[in-house]
């Protein structure tokens, strides 16, 4: 009998059925025995080991299903109330019919006789197809003061309106999972006055409820007579301007917003305080540490921000030295058109900007390029299109260079170029003609020139592409500076306009590469075939499969190279309400477990009791002796299965009021790797710092004691560094290597140039002020010579030392060392040649994306353990790696991103980091160069790592910090293998913003382009980067979110907008940054700015935000985004309008049933569709009707 139940067990495997995705993959069962019914499901196989029984009689059945999550469709019901039913599609009909809840996204909302919103639910929403609710209410007044988490009911997907949510809510959270919070929602506490403004905000969670005493508190008020210097800009008939201090500002001249974070007990620590004037300019920021850090903003005459004085230039009584404005303060400077045509940053000299007749930027000039002769240029196509860019050789100044522009008036000369049949398929009749080296070429609309490109073809098999692409952006041309050579790029698109095969051509490394999509009917990515080819290499073809559940969420991505088998990279489950609850990789080598407290901040990768798995991870924040509430984090706790240490290990940080760190002490005897005294200046430079550690090579075994007690010296009224003296042990750490008065120099640009502890005698920038030549003498004496493509991609690097000579090649993806192939990277690591074949390398990473252990199967058993570890990587905060623990390694050296997955360079002794966009050194704590987005932090040094907040985020490429809340919003914290999620858009933007930038220029400067195109510019080449993440990236560009190609595409357009019609605030924190790349070479920091702009667009378009009236905004259609596009309306003032409005309308209901509620903000009206969440028409707010507004609300 048991032999018939093994034959029936065989034929059942063989019926597929469809059921939950996250079913196991493969089920091996021994001793397995059946009495009485039981189901077996997997996904792949099942296995019955012959020690199985089933008894005579029992029900057993075993399926191997589909982890797709086909749950069959029913179509929704509805209560007798008011409500507005969405659908959205996932697949093409024409009749509506469908049969899997895959094929449509839906959503009620319900609404009171008010017209109000009253229940929000997601019709099977979550990862097992129940409904995800979110209840809202209101106070006696109408008011909505709390905000509820959504919770999910135990009555499945039917859309009915739940009349207990309020109850359900609280029992949902009522549990341990959640901490038994009674308060799963965020409060408001509104002053007692028609004005309705918050005076506290609590978070959700028993330790943040309204009477906790951690609370966001406001206040308002107005300045009193000393509190406020009063600066006055006068200009003479140049507009020339003169800055002079007039004494205060008289009392209640003033708006002064005061704001104390969740860590503020009393006094003025942790409190921040905003005064405005009456046209609602910032006039001066005020946070405290012990004592005020003052930054004011000051304007001209006709509202140009034209000086911010931070707070180390304002320790001088009646006046700002000539010194200090110079090397501490911004300064602007504008014409009679008010256009931005001088600059000039801390520690760095002026730079100049050029206009054409319709004031787009057009030449601009830094310091370095003055006293070389030199211009960056832009020309543009009839449609205003970036068409090429380059270097313009020419001793002219500014203004005669002005000159040469407001004389191109009247209808024979041509503000455009256009397209010819010869090289560069561009005409050169507009200013200037001559003494041009072309850096970057724009081809849009058609396929004309680029035979040389199509010519070059492997095995291609991709889908017809559409004919219709006028508007898009077809393909680029890319110069390798100091060379003749170019990167050719080209794009082609489906009927939807969005990229699906990609070619990229590298005449420098030889590099062939191309990228084939198959995008579902929304645009998620289901394959990825890239194909890489380096002349006189075999191919290397990678294809990428994706499945995703039935809302979206990524559940797999497997990998297979050339004709090795498919390997699942990661394979993602999902709690009730979407946050990623594990992610098995490498097939399940390891299995990562993520918890996150009640504000979804992550408390654990894993367990740290565990001794079994590779890697633990436990962040603390508000336990221990120390608690913190604004989201620092004051612990953390990791174990290693390592099989030299598996003890767990603890840092306990501290911060000042300001949130810099100030302090890493962990859990040893003699705190062998604490960081303490930790001081800054009011600018945030480190001034003294105390580092323990091994004071030896480990030769013949390590010894610990004061690594580094450093003390640091600066310019006067400078940020810039001047020496370092270390008090502590020389060996290690920092290198101490001379005792001189200046041991530190910088260019004109404000880049170091000299380093003499580490040896180094020269520096030398390009234009991106990116290195190209690093001269070190001494010990470590040799030379590193970099090439880089003209858009900032980082090519080669090649390192000589005497005569050996060590070259490292780039290309994208791959890397190769002296023409050998070293690597490539995949999600979750990288792969490695071994043999005929390849070998997938894994990362685990901490919560700042720090790279701790690096493991391979390398025995191909289908499991890891501690021996096959190949290096444990701990670091301190600044990212200098521990020594003296676990420092067994094996295998090539190949792990090449490390502290935030940033590449370490040992060579010549330089021991550093090298992000995408700067240079730091983990010794001292500071870049190398100026922050490329310096105006978006005026209050902070431009050299400071992550404005010195490591509890608080992550350092973006070597632009600025990234919070918490973003990652967390944008659902990004640990989920870097969904290729359509907005970390994919991120890093492929951020990394891939190469071989095209050109057109990110593009968009900048017609915001209106087909978005299709724009981010096609963003794809088209970026085969010099990271080629699956930047098609992920792009191939998300066909929906309609924010986090797509709204995202991406109008936050670079916000650059030119507040070029050109901005304020002077944001003329200050975008030109010369944005302008200058857009006149050179494919405009590098626009992608700066661009890529700072999508991380704080983001969290709108991944989990949509809350409306000050709690309708959840998510994106726009289609209309909206036009409209937002064509006039001008930024990203950042939707956010503002539609969370902070000075005035909401009530809901609207047009003649064919649609509903919208308008939000009025300072800069942006915002009309919401309160049932679907998005943003259906935008309008500038007029200037006039926003201070009546702002009036209104102070009254």
């Amino acid at each position: 009998m048991k032999n018939k139940n093994l034959l029936m067990l065989m034929f059942l495997m063989l019926i597929a059925v469809v059921v939950d995705a996250q079913t196991k993959k493969n089920i091996v069962k021994e001793n397995y025995t059946v009495l009485g019914s039981s189901t077996l499901e997997a996904t792949e196989s099942i296995v019955l080991k012959p020690t199985t029984w089933i008894k005579y009689g029992s029900n057993f059945t075993a399926k191997i299903v589909e982890e797709s999550n086909l749950f069959p469709y029913s179509k929704p019901q509805f209560s007798n109330q008011n409500y507005i039913y969405t659908q959205t599609f996932q697949i093409a009909t024409k009749t509506g019919n469908i049969s899997y809840t895959k094929d449509v996204i839906e959503q009620i909302t319900y609404f009171d006789g008010l017209g109000r919103p009253m229940q929000q639910i997601g019709i099977g929403q979550s990862p097992e197809a129940e409904d995800i609710v979110t209840h809202i209410d209101y106070d006696r007044i109408g008011r909505q003061d709390k905000d509820y988490l959504p919770y999910v009911p135990t009555v499945g997907a039917n859309g009915l309106y739940k009349t207990d949510a309020l109850t359900a809510t609280k029992g949902f959270y009522k549990t341990p999972k959640y901490d038994n919070t009674a308060n799963p929602y965020s409060q408001k506490q509104f002053e007692a006055s028609p004005l309705n403004r918050v005076l506290q905000q609590a978070a959700p969670g028993n330790v943040w409820a309204l009477g906790s005493n951690h609370e966001i508190k406001f206040d308002y008020n107005t300045n009193t007579v000393t509190e406020v210097a009063l600066f006055e800009v006068s200009l003479d008939g140049n507009y020339i301007p003169t800055l002079s201090k007039k004494g205060n500002y008289s009392a209640s001249q003033l708006y002064k917003n005061i704001v104390k974070d969740e860590n503020w007990t009393t006094g003025n620590k942790h409190t921040t305080q905003e005064f405005k004037n009456k046209q609602g300019q910032v006039v001066l920021k005020r946070t405290f540490d012990n004592q005020p850090h003052d930054t004011f903003y000051i304007y001209d005459d006709y509202g140009n921000l034209t000086y911010v004085l931070p707070p180390l230039a304002n320790g001088q009584a009646n006046s700002i030295s000539t010194t200090a404005l110079k090397n501490l303060c911004y300064q602007y400077r504008y014409d009679y058109r008010n256009r931005l045509i001088e600059k000039q940053m801390p520690g760095k000299e002026r730079e100049y900007i050029v206009y054409d007749l319709l004031d787009r930027p057009v030449l601009t000039q830094d310091a370095i390029q003055k006293s070389k002769n030199e211009w960056l240029f832009t020309k543009y196509d009839v449609f205003g299109r970036v068409a090429y860019t380059g270097i313009f050789g020419s001793s002219l100044n500014r203004a005669v260079q002005q000159t040469q522009f407001n004389a191109k008036k009247g209808i024979s000369n041509k503000n455009y170029e256009t397209r010819i049949s010869a090289n560069p398929y561009y005409t050169n009749v507009n200013y200037p003609t001559s003494g041009l080296e072309i850096l970057s070429i724009n081809y849009y609309d058609n396929y004309d020139d680029f035979t040389t490109v199509k010519t070059i073809t492997y095995d291609s098999n991709t889908k017809t592409s559409t004919t219709r692409t006028k508007g898009l952006a077809t393909g680029s041309k890319v110069k390798v500076l100091t060379t003749d050579k170019w990167i050719t790029s080209i794009s082609y698109y489906d009927d939807k306009a969005r990229p699906v095969y990609i070619k990229s051509v590298n005449d420098y490394l030889n590099t062939v590469d191309v990228v084939e999509s198959t995008l579902d009917f929304v645009g998620k990515v289901e394959k990825s075939k890239t194909i890489h080819k380096k002349i006189g290499k075999p191919y290397i073809v990678t294809v990428d499969i994706f499945k995703y559940d039935h809302t979206g969420r990524l559940l797999t991505q497997q990998k297979r190279i050339n004709n090795q088998a498919s390997e699942t990279i990661a394979s993602n489950m999902y709690d009730k309400l979407g946050a990623l609850k594990s992610k098995k990789v490498g097939g399940g080598l390891q299995d990562i477990i993520y918890k996150y407290n009640i504000r979804g901040w992550l408390t654990d990768i894993n367990d740290v009791a565990n001794t079994n798995k590779l890697f633990n991870f436990h962040i603390g924040y508000t336990e221990g002796a120390n608690p913190l509430f604004n989201g620092n984090i004051n612990q953390t706790k990791w174990r290693t299965n390592n099989i030299d240490d598996s003890s767990l290990k603890t840092y306990s940080y501290t911060y000042d009021a300001l949130n810099r760190i100030t302090s890493g002490i962990d859990n040893t005897a003699d705190k062998r790797y604490s960081l303490t005294g930790i001081t800054y200046d009011k600018n945030g430079n480190i001034t003294t710092l105390l580092r323990k550690g091994h004071t030896n090579n480990g030769i013949p075994s390590f010894t610990f004691g004061t690594m580094d007690n450093l003390v640091y010296t600066y310019d006067t009224n400078s940020n810039r560094l001047k020496k370092v003296l270390d008090n502590g042990n020389d060996n290690e750490g920092f290198k101490d290597g001379v005792n001189q008065t200046t041991e530190f120099t910088y260019d004109l640009n404000g880049n170091l140039i000299s380093d003499a502890n580490k040896g180094v005698t020269s520096v030398l920038y390009n234009y991106l002020n990116m290195p190209t030549k690093i001269t070190v003498i001494g010990a470590n004496a040799g030379v590193l010579d970099y090439v880089y493509s003209a858009d900032g991609t980082k090519l080669q690097k090649i390192k000589t030392v005497g005569t050996n000579v060590t070259t490292t090649d780039y290309a994208g993806n791959y890397v190769y060392e002296n023409n050998i192939l070293k690597q490539f990277n995949q999600p979750e690591g990288y792969v490695e040649p071994k043999g005929s074949g390849w070998q997938y390398v894994y990362r685990l990473t901490d919560i700042w994306g720090n790279t701790r252990i690096t493991f391979a199967d390398d025995d191909n058993n289908g499991s890891v353990n501690s021996s096959e570890i190949r290096r444990e990587q701990n670091y301190y905060p600044f990212g200098l790696e521990h020594k003296g623990y676990n420092n067994s390694m094996y295998g090539a050296k190949n792990n090449l991103k490390t502290y935030q997955k940033q590449e370490f360079t040992e060579d010549l002794g330089l021991n550093t980091h090298e992000w995408r966009y700067r240079i730091s050194d983990p010794a001292i704590g500071r870049f190398w160069q100026i922050d490329p987005l310096a105006e978006d932090y005026m209050y902070n040094s431009t050299y400071a790592f992550a404005e010195n907040k490591l509890g608080m985020g992550v350092e973006l490429e070597g632009l600025e910090i990234v919070s918490w809340d973003f990652l967390i919003a944008s659902g990004t914290t640990h989920s870097q293998s969904n290729p359509n999620g907005a970390i994919a858009h991120a890093t492929g933007y951020v990394s891939g913003v190469k071989s095209s930038v050109e057109g990110t220029v593009n968009a900048i400067m017609n915001p209106a382009q087909t978005l299709g195109g724009i981010g096609n510019l963003l794809v088209a080449g970026a085969l010099g980067g990271n080629t699956g993440m930047m098609l992920q990236a792009d191939a998300a560009l066909g929906t309609n979110s924010l986090g797509t190609a709204e995202a991406l595409g109008e936050a670079i357009s916000q650059g030119a907008t507040d070029v050109i019609s901005g304020n002077g605030l944001e003329r200050g924190a975008v030109v010369g940054n944005v302008v200058t790349a857009a006149l050179g070479a494919k405009g590098t920091n626009i992608a700066l700015k661009g890529a700072s702009a999508v991380l704080k667009t983001t969290p709108l378009a991944t989990r949509s935000v809350t409306a000050a009236n709690g309708v959840k905004v998510s994106g726009f259609t289609k209309h909206g985004l036009n409209q937002k596009m064509n006039r001008g309306v930024k990203s950042s003032s939707v956010l503002d309008a539609v969370k902070n409005p000075l005035k909401t309308g009530g809901v609207k209901v047009d003649r064919v049933g649609r509903p919208s509620q308008r939000f009025t903000g300072a800069k942006a009206e915002v009309a919401v569709n309160p049932q679907t969440g998005k943003v259906v028409s935008t309008n500038p707010t007029s200037t006039k009707k926003a201070a009546r507004l702002k009036r209104q609300q102070e009254q």
